[in-house]
C-alpha cells in the first residue's frame, strides 16, 4: 500500500463513496479508525461472510490497535488482495495522515471486484 496520498479526484470519488456508507471521514472518525475494528465493520456490510467480527477487541492502545489491523491483514485483506507491510500496520495504528484514506480507497475498489 504504502503510498499515503490521494489525488483531489480520488479523495472527492473516497468521501462520496463513504457517504453511501454514513460515513464522514472527520478528525474523529479518522481516530477511531486507527482501530482496525470500524474498518472490519465497514468490510463485513461490503463483503458478508467474509469477517468475522469477534477476533477483533476494541482498542484504544497503539500496540492493541496494530494487533487489530494484523489480524485484519491476515484474516480480510490477504482475501481481498490488498497487501499491508508492517510499516502500513503501524501508520494506520498511529493515525498517520493519509494512511486510513488510502487503504479505504483500496478497499472501495474491492466491493467491485467480488461482486
Amino acid at each position: 500500500m504504502a503510498k499515503y496520498f490521494l489525488y483531489p479526484e480520488e479523495h472527492e470519488t473516497l468521501n462520496s463513496w463513504l457517504l453511501e456508507w454514513n460515513i464522514k471521514l472527520d478528525h474523529r472518525t479518522r481516530n477511531q479508525f486507527r482501530d482496525a475494528l470500524p474498518v472490519a465493520r465497514l468490510v463485513d456490510r461490503l463483503h458478508s461472510n467474509l469477517v468475522d467480527l469477534s477476533v477483533y477487541k476494541a482498542s484504544t492502545s497503539v500496540a492493541g490497535m496494530q494487533n487489530n489491523w494484523k489480524i485484519f491483514k491476515i484474516h480480510v485483506l490477504k482475501s481481498l488482495k490488498v497487501d499491508l507491510s508492517d510499516m502500513d500496520v503501524e501508520h494506520l495504528a498511529l493515525g498517520t495522515n493519509g494512511a486510513i484514506e488510502q487503504l479505504l480507497f483500496c478497499i472501495k475498489y474491492t466491493q467491485h471486484e467480488r461482486l
